[in-house]
Formats: C-alpha cells, sequence, structure tokens
C-alpha cells in the first residue's frame, strides 16, 4: 500500500505573482470605472426627461386654467414662496425684474401642481434639499430655487427679440407659439450629476413647448440674439431669435 504524504502548508503567492494580480484588478477596474459613471449618467438623463415631461403635463394644465396664457405675473406682484397652507411659506414681493419668472414660475402652480406632490420633481436630478422639497440642505428654512429653468422668451413679446416691432413684457398665449416642437420653454439648468469639466460633452434635457422632452447639445441651438429689454450678454433658450415666434432646433 502506498500513502501519500499531504503538504501542510500549500504554496503561497510570490510577491511578483501578487503584485501581477493587483496590477490586473488595477486595470479592470480603471476600465469598469468609466462604464459605471457613464451609465449612471445615462440613468440620471433619462430620469431628467422623465421631470421635464411632467413639469409639460403641469403647464398643460396651468395654460388651460390660466386661460390660454403661459405662467406670467407683473413686476411687484406679491406672490408665494412655499405652499399657501404651510407656515413655513413667506411672502416674496416681486422686483421690478421681469425675468425672474425664470425661476419664480414655481410660485404660481399651487392650483394645478400643489408642492408637497410636486416640488421633489423640480430640483433638478442630482440636487440635495432639506426636511422639506423646496428648502435648501445648507441653510434652514432658505428657499430651493428649481432647477429646471423656463425660458424668458415667455414673458416678453417676440419683437423684444427682432430688430422692429414691440419690445415689451406681456404674457404670452399658447397660440403665439410658431414652432411648438422646436422652442423651449423648459431646460435643466442645474445638471448636478455633471462636474463641470464634462458637460459640453453631454446633452442638456429639454422640454419643448409641444409637451416633448429631449436631450440635446447646447452647440445645436439656435444662436442668441440680444434682448432689446436686458442688458448682458445673450443666452440660449432665453433668447431664441423671435422669442415664441422663432425656434432653438
Amino acid at each position: 500500500m502506498v500513502f501519500t504524504r499531504l503538504s501542510r502548508n500549500p504554496r503561497a503567492f510570490t510577491l511578483i505573482e501578487l503584485l501581477v494580480s493587483i496590477g490586473i484588478i488595477s486595470i479592470l477596474i480603471g476600465l469598469l470605472l468609466p462604464a459605471l459613471s457613464g451609465a449612471k449618467i445615462r440613468a440620471s438623463e433619462v430620469k431628467v426627461l422623465s421631470e421635464l415631461r411632467q413639469i409639460g403635463v403641469s403647464m398643460q394644465l396651468y395654460v388651460e386654467d390660466a386661460g390660454g396664457l403661459y405662467p406670467y405675473f407683473p413686476p411687484n406682484t406679491p406672490h408665494f414662496i412655499g405652499p399657501p397652507e404651510d407656515p413655513l411659506g413667506v411672502i416674496y414681493v416681486g422686483d421690478d425684474d421681469p425675468w425672474s419668472m425664470s425661476y419664480f414660475w414655481v410660485t404660481l402652480m399651487h392650483r394645478v401642481a400643489p408642492w408637497q406632490e410636486h416640488y421633489a420633481s423640480w430640483t433638478g436630478v442630482g440636487r440635495e434639499s432639506g426636511r422639506l422639497p423646496w428648502l435648501s440642505a445648507d441653510v434652514d428654512n432658505r428657499w430651493l430655487p428649481p432647477g429646471y429653468v423656463m425660458s424668458n422668451s415667455f414673458v416678453a413679446s417676440p419683437g423684444t427679440w427682432s430688430d422692429n416691432g414691440v419690445a415689451r413684457i406681456q404674457s404670452i398665449r399658447a397660440g403665439q407659439v410658431r414652432y411648438p416642437s422646436a422652442k423651449v420653454i423648459f431646460y435643466d439648468g442645474a445638471r448636478a450629476y455633471l462636474i463641470w469639466a464634462d458637460r459640453d460633452q453631454y446633452t442638456r434635457g429639454v422640454l419643448l413647448s409641444d409637451g416633448s422632452a429631449r436631450g440635446v447639445l447646447d452647440a445645436d441651438a439656435a444662436t442668441p440674439v440680444q434682448n432689446r429689454l436686458k442688458k448682458g450678454t445673450p443666452n440660449i433658450y432665453h433668447d431664441t431669435p423671435m422669442g415664441v415666434e422663432g425656434r432653438d432646433f
């Protein structure tokens, strides 16, 4: 009968083998991380488009309730920041800046889209809110503006962005939008799920006036023109040639 002696000390990795294994694992991690990061960004982009479509539904309800008008309030009009029934709600007396509607649009939505149910989807993907969706996570009881921005084109006459015609602040009717499938009404101004250095290479979520949402590259948007009522550098989506009668794409 032949007996085989079993070794009590199985062969261990040599230092070289260990270093090679660590190197291979590092390479694999290096290959996987960009893919995982890209998947996370794509998931965030999908969520942005979903939230923009929800805003589109709320806008449709608002326009129907307001007799065909988009959100608008004359300068120096008092309005609530926060739910009217909430003790943390405060009154904001509007200044003379008509372009503040770009983020104050939420203050007009209480009737058709109560903040308690909707505000969490207005803050923007990747942004942190406080104990209530409309409060900042950094400062207690400080208002957190929405991450989705309304185009300035919807609070002034089309002539505000042309060489002729009347330039004035005014409410806009849905029927005035000449190219609903090509004019942006809301866009993702926060994009907090991206780092600044990478933003130009990824699409931005936009809501078009017909209620559809899609991801676009800012570089493909129409070249903005000077706002005749506002100084400063023109901005895409806000300063569309001919305003609501123009097209962004």
